[in-house]
């Protein structure tokens, strides 16, 4: 099985292409620093070299976030659009699932927070340990003000997430990986066809409705 995977959620972007039938399992991996490199050239440049064509990819995985809302609308458009062409089967998969994945896989003995920034001075939070078989969640995925993260890391927890080393002291920085979320697709069931994938958001949204326009009367 040929899975693509796009991972847009942080400011480092990345793309992947893994083969876990090819002996041993192969996983390429291009990022890029920022959305200066077009979702496309960071294609060309992965696909190109190896020589995957369209419809050589039975799965295509994106990582729906928490985090970049314009990143991962991009990647899940992309993935959408691949799949009207191709038929292609999607799968969503968490991006702080992967996360947790890789930071189990350094310290797989100690339990980890994951904190994503949601903005709004708000953490997207997630606390899990090893359970020998998997990820286990200690604490769901929620959303809680950047002064409790922070009170996380002054009694003892490891806290890790993309930019938490410059956002507060003693945070590990941990950066998505599309390498990641295609090893985990690769264990999950596509959606399907035709199934949205729609981002991680845990925000209520929340509309004000605006004021009529003031029409001046008509004069005689």
């Amino acid at each position: 099985m040929k899975i693509l995977a796009f991972e847009f959620s942080s400011d480092c972007r990345s793309v992947a292409a893994f083969d876990p039938g090819h002996a041993p399992p192969v996983v390429l991996t291009q990022q890029s620093p920022g959305p200066q490199t077009g979702a496309f050239a960071l294609l060309d440049n992965l696909l190109h070299p190896i020589d995957w064509k369209p419809a050589d990819v039975d799965r295509i995985a994106v990582g729906l976030g928490p985090g970049s809302y314009t990143g991962i609308r991009i990647a899940i458009a992309i993935a959408q659009a691949w799949h009207l062409a191709h038929q292609t089967p999607l799968v969503g998969v968490r991006t702080i699932d992967g996360l947790a994945f890789q930071a189990l896989a350094r310290t797989p003995a100690e339990p980890v927070t994951l904190a994503v920034n949601a903005h709004r001075g708000e953490f997207y939070v997630l606390r899990v340990a090893d359970s020998g078989s998997g990820v286990r969640e200690i604490e769901p995925l929620h959303l809680e003000p950047a002064e409790s993260v922070n009170t996380r890391l002054r009694r003892g927890e490891r806290v890790a997430g993309p930019g938490l080393a410059q956002a507060f002291p003693g945070g590990v920085d941990l950066l998505p990986d599309a390498g990641v979320i295609a090893r985990l697709a690769a264990q999950g069931t596509e959606t399907a066809p035709g199934q949205p994938l729609d981002p991680v958001y845990l925000r209520t949204p929340q509309f004000k409705k605006a004021p009529p326009p003031q029409v001046p009367p008509p004069t005689a």
